[in-house]
């Protein structure tokens, strides 16, 4: 069951963030080479809990205008 947060639950001044790396965005992984994640998550399956990789991700490489 998810745990409702309301912003009260947090100290006053805190400041709320997000983060992302180009990994989760770029996908295109057969056009613009491998890099070190691409290999990482291809030969290492076993490192990432749901055993998947950036091959896809948001596809944002081949959206790019």
């Amino acid at each position: 069951m998810a745990t409702q947060l309301k912003r009260r639950d947090f100290p006053p001044g805190f400041i709320f963030g997000t983060s992302s790396a180009s990994y989760q965005y770029e996908g295109g992984v057969t056009d613009r080479g491998k890099n070190i994640w691409d290999e990482f998550t291809t030969v290492q399956k076993d490192k990432i809990k749901d055993k998947s990789d950036g091959t896809v991700a948001d596809l944002s490489y081949h959206l790019y205008e």
